[in-house]
């Protein structure tokens, strides 16, 4: 089967740039697939969870959040927040002419995935977010370092940054990066803008029994506020290791057939 794989960008409506790769087979038929959004996690990029192998049961949309690779930086830390995301990921639906599609989101991506979910209602069909940080505001909320660990690295890159431009501008891959974790880091240090209890839409919550980074048990804390969500428990797996390309292909054929409320472990 021959790939379709290429890097587009958008111009937002407040004059932003939003940057994203499309993954799909090269012919006609991919106009009939479903569309998952992908979204990345802290210092990471759409392109991360490209897959050796071209999807043949979706079209695929990695997109670089704000502030990431070729996406614009927010406009404004301090108001930005979930629901603006939502919009830019609305934008670019539009711009596409797709009408309903599934989100995922790995780690920061997370909070991401579940904000399209409650934001933009009945266009999304179906969400799953893979070791997603949770809403630490939240009364309950299991308290881990992951936060004290996001707010050292941004104290280290950031450095690190200046002092590579200094010597002519070669921090491009840190600097492309470190603008959008800086937004990652104080948007979830905030009250969501909207209610997790009131997401309906499908909803899988995927976490590695050997996470460390974000525990299971703080992603079972977002699964239980959302009724009728799944779990799926991936056994050997880490923080990173949960985006192994065979996990992805058994997590994608999850979030494109559930139904009922299960608890699922997979692997060796």
């Amino acid at each position: 089967m021959k790939r379709g794989l290429k890097r587009e960008e958008l111009e937002l409506q407040d004059g932003r740039t939003l940057s994203y790769t499309v993954d799909q087979p090269s012919d006609e038929k991919h106009d009939e697939l479903p569309v998952i959004f992908y979204f990345h996690g802290m210092f990471g990029k759409g392109s991360d969870f490209i897959t050796k192998s071209p999807p043949t049961t979706h079209t695929t949309y990695f997109v670089d959040r704000a502030g990431y690779a070729g996406s614009s930086v927010v406009p404004s830390r301090s108001t930005w927040c979930y629901g603006d995301f939502a919009h830019d990921v609305e934008q670019l639906a539009d711009s596409l002419n797709v009408d309903t599609f599934y989100v995922l989101g790995h780690s920061s991506g997370g909070p991401c995935a579940l904000a399209c979910a409650g934001h933009l209602g009945d266009r999304v069909t179906g969400v799953c977010a893979m070791a997603g940080d949770i809403e630490y505001a939240a009364e309950g909320a299991p308290k881990q370092w992951c936060m004290l660990y996001g707010f050292l690295c941004l104290m280290f890159f950031m450095p690190l940054c200046f002092l590579l431009l200094s010597f002519g501008g070669l921090c491009g891959p840190f600097a492309g990066r470190t603008m959008g974790a800086f937004s990652d880091y104080r948007v979830e240090r905030k009250p969501y803008d909207f209610s997790i209890e009131s997401i309906s839409q499908p909803t899988l919550f995927v976490t590695g029994n050997l996470d460390t980074t974000v525990p299971p048990a703080d992603t079972k804390f977002t699964h239980e506020r959302i009724q009728g969500s799944e779990l799926m428990i991936i056994k050997g797996a880490d923080h990173i290791s949960v985006l192994s390309e065979d996990n992805m292909k058994k997590i994608i054929q999850k979030l494109l057939s559930m139904d009922a409320r299960t608890v699922a472990d997979i692997g060796p």
